[in-house]
Protein backbone atom coordinates (compact mmCIF):
# COMPACT_ATOMS: atom_id res chain seq x y z
CA UNK A 1 0.00 0.00 0.00
CA UNK A 2 1.24 3.49 -0.81
CA UNK A 3 1.00 6.19 1.80
CA UNK A 4 2.24 9.70 2.26
CA UNK A 5 3.37 11.77 5.21
CA UNK A 6 2.98 15.53 4.94
CA UNK A 7 4.93 17.57 7.46
CA UNK A 8 4.08 21.27 7.51
CA UNK A 9 6.72 23.62 8.89
CA UNK A 10 6.35 27.31 9.65
CA UNK A 11 9.49 29.29 10.48
CA UNK A 12 9.52 32.64 12.24
CA UNK A 13 10.79 35.69 10.38
CA UNK A 14 13.67 36.25 12.78
CA UNK A 15 16.67 34.03 12.12
CA UNK A 16 14.94 32.69 8.99
CA UNK A 17 18.18 32.22 7.04
CA UNK A 18 19.86 30.38 9.91
CA UNK A 19 16.78 28.16 10.30
CA UNK A 20 16.77 27.44 6.55
CA UNK A 21 20.36 26.24 6.87
CA UNK A 22 19.30 23.98 9.77
CA UNK A 23 16.35 22.70 7.72
CA UNK A 24 18.68 21.78 4.85
CA UNK A 25 21.05 20.01 7.25
CA UNK A 26 18.20 18.05 8.86
CA UNK A 27 16.75 17.01 5.50
CA UNK A 28 20.18 15.94 4.21
CA UNK A 29 20.68 13.71 7.27
CA UNK A 30 17.25 12.12 6.87
CA UNK A 31 17.67 11.54 3.13
CA UNK A 32 20.59 9.24 3.93
CA UNK A 33 18.42 7.22 6.34
CA UNK A 34 15.36 7.14 4.08
CA UNK A 35 16.81 4.70 1.56
CA UNK A 36 14.01 3.80 -0.85
CA UNK A 37 11.58 6.29 0.64
CA UNK A 38 11.25 9.59 -1.15
CA UNK A 39 11.56 12.97 0.56
CA UNK A 40 10.72 16.28 -1.07
CA UNK A 41 10.58 19.80 0.35
CA UNK A 42 8.26 22.46 -1.03
CA UNK A 43 8.16 26.16 -0.23
CA UNK A 44 4.90 28.13 -0.21
CA UNK A 45 4.57 30.31 -3.29
CA UNK A 46 3.87 33.53 -1.36
CA UNK A 47 4.92 32.80 2.24
CA UNK A 48 8.66 32.27 2.39
CA UNK A 49 8.39 30.98 5.96
CA UNK A 50 6.08 28.05 5.13
CA UNK A 51 7.25 24.64 3.90
CA UNK A 52 5.95 21.13 3.49
CA UNK A 53 8.07 18.02 3.59
CA UNK A 54 6.66 15.02 1.77
CA UNK A 55 7.68 11.47 2.67
CA UNK A 56 6.47 8.70 0.37
CA UNK A 57 6.08 5.26 1.92
CA UNK A 58 5.08 1.80 0.78
CA UNK A 59 4.25 -1.02 3.17
CA UNK A 60 1.60 -3.61 3.96
CA UNK A 61 0.23 -1.45 6.75
CA UNK A 62 -0.26 2.30 7.03
CA UNK A 63 1.05 3.64 10.32
CA UNK A 64 -1.53 6.19 11.50
CA UNK A 65 1.06 8.12 13.53
CA UNK A 66 3.59 8.08 10.68
CA UNK A 67 6.80 6.23 10.06
CA UNK A 68 9.60 6.05 12.60
CA UNK A 69 11.71 8.36 10.43
CA UNK A 70 8.77 10.72 9.94
CA UNK A 71 8.27 11.00 13.68
CA UNK A 72 12.02 11.56 14.18
CA UNK A 73 11.96 14.27 11.50
CA UNK A 74 9.00 15.99 13.16
CA UNK A 75 10.83 15.91 16.50
CA UNK A 76 13.95 17.48 14.94
CA UNK A 77 11.93 20.16 13.13
CA UNK A 78 10.13 21.26 16.31
CA UNK A 79 13.42 22.86 17.36
CA UNK A 80 13.24 25.31 14.45
CA UNK A 81 9.54 26.05 13.96
CA UNK A 82 5.88 25.10 14.25
CA UNK A 83 5.15 21.63 12.89
CA UNK A 84 2.03 19.74 11.79
CA UNK A 85 2.21 16.07 10.71
CA UNK A 86 -0.45 14.19 8.70
CA UNK A 87 -0.60 10.72 7.18
CA UNK A 88 -2.49 10.00 3.94
CA UNK A 89 -3.01 6.75 2.07
CA UNK A 90 -3.60 6.18 -1.60
CA UNK A 91 -7.24 5.52 -2.36
CA UNK A 92 -7.70 3.39 -5.44
CA UNK A 93 -10.61 3.85 -7.79
CA UNK A 94 -12.87 0.86 -8.26
CA UNK A 95 -14.03 0.29 -11.81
Amino acid sequence: MKWLEIIELRLSRESREKKLDLLNDIIDEFKIELGKKSVKVYSHISLDTDFIIQLKNRSDKVLSNGSKLGIQLVTALRDIGLVNHNVWYEKLKKD
